[in-house]
């Protein structure tokens, strides 16, 4: 038996700070790793790139030869949490806290690793895991009670965890005015996400936002936060406003256009999409991942020529470039022009160490399923379906398609 406890946003919340938001302190990097800086800090922009499955396979290797250094598994912690193995997640947060335990950034890892794994197993271990993720936030709180970081997790953990859970609002605020006491720019965030989440208040929190774009107006952050708050709440035009306000004052926009790009594919707006990533490459032309997800919009609207020439100017200029093989094995697939390609392509994605840095496995073992059903081999599509399906067990979509296959299979 399993139970959901809520902690589905937490651990959401803690995958962006692993990912994007939260990264060492220069004095955290050197005071617990042993590799040349600039090795560290290479390996540290491939994981925040999202290069997860190239990450671990440097990281394996160099963790034998350096068992006794924390930064390293640190950083194969947030790879596994990135690959969903919270196994290994588990076991090199811990021994991250062996080795140094009274290091801030591994007490909220290992909190982040906690939240992920209480959603798996019984309701006892989920309850114990559930624990142990708000006191590996609370020990960071003690270790550095001015870490943003920490209080900004131990609220969010307060705000989403049932009572069962020990789940306890008044905590969830006290969190939010201690973090407006460090950082007044992050605490008009910590308290639109009170006002937002448990006062069910929107009017409020729209008022926090804006303090804050009035009081940090040479900040884009407020802006993009604003932005964010508005899409949640259905208002995808004026969203789309303050997200362009906050790229005007961007130095360096062509991140931030290519998210406003992300947001725009994901409502159905793919001229406003086309926008704003042909203005990331204008912003940074070595954003190749901006072709890529132009080629997706093109794709999604049937204009296949126009795809299909982005993405072979991407392979051109970058043989093997994991996404643009996918993004190409999708296109030919749906076009039925080259099917062969298409199943090359796949395969080739899924050799590839980078595959999950753009679509995870099972998405590429599905339409690999598919590319073989088109060509009539029922066996091979049913093989890779039930792997697909053995990925997500509790996928039903999977199960469906897997189950269609086989029976198609018998015949074949």
């Amino acid at each position: 038996m399993t139970i959901d406890l809520n902690l589905k946003k937490l651990t959401q919340v803690g995958a962006v700070l692993l990912l994007t938001l939260f990264a060492l302190t220069p004095q955290a990097i050197s005071a617990t790793q042993s590799l040349p800086k600039v090795q560290a800090e290479t390996l540290t922009r491939l994981i925040d790139d999202g290069w997860l499955e190239d990450a671990r396979d440097q990281l394996l290797p160099l963790i034998d030869q350096h068992p006794g250094d924390a930064f390293l598994r640190y950083e194969l912690t947030r790879v596994s949490l990135g690959l969903k193995d919270y196994d290994l997640a588990d076991k090199q947060s811990r021994k991250c806290i062996d080795l140094v335990g009274d290091n801030v950034a591994y007490q909220i890892l290992r909190g982040h690793v906690l939240g992920a794994m209480a959603q798996r197993g019984s309701k006892l271990k989920a309850l114990s895991r559930a624990k142990g993720c708000r006191q590996a936030y609370e020990k960071a709180i003690k270790l550095d009670p001015g870490s943003v970081e920490a209080r900004e997790a131990l609220m969010m953990y307060h705000m989403m965890a049932p009572g069962i859970a020990g789940g306890k609002k008044k905590i969830a605020r006290q969190q939010a005015e201690a973090i407006n006491t460090i950082d007044p720019l992050y605490g008009h965030f910590a308290r639109a996400q009170i006002l937002q989440h448990l006062d069910k208040d929107s009017v409020r929190a729209r008022e926090e936002y804006q303090a804050a774009m009035d009081e940090f107006f040479d900040d884009t952050t407020p802006y993009y936060e604003y932005a964010g708050f508005l899409n949640q709440q259905k208002e995808k035009d004026k969203a789309v406003s303050y997200y362009e306000m906050g790229i005007l004052k961007d130095e360096s926009p062509a991140g931030a256009l290519m998210k406003l790009g992300l947001m725009l594919s994901s409502d159905d707006r793919p001229e406003q999409a086309i926008d704003a990533f042909e203005r990331a490459l204008i912003a940074d032309p070595a954003e190749i991942l901006a072709t890529v997800h132009l080629s997706k919009v093109y794709l999604n609207t049937k204009k296949y020529q126009r795809a299909q020439k982005l993405l072979t100017q991407v392979l051109a200029e970058n043989p093997g470039f994991a996404p643009a093989l996918y993004q190409e094995g999708v296109l030919l697939s749906k076009s039925g022009k080259n099917l062969p390609k298409a199943e090359a392509n796949f395969r080739r994605y899924l050799d590839s160490r980078l595959n999950n840095a753009w679509q995870p496995r099972t998405s590429a073992l599905y339409h690999l399923a598919k590319v073989m059903e088109k060509q009539g081999q029922f066996t091979e599509a049913w093989v890779l379906a039930r792997a697909a399906s053995d990925l997500e067990p509790y996928n039903k979509f999977l199960k469906r398609e897997a189950d269609k296959l086989e029976f198609m299979g018998s015949d074949d």
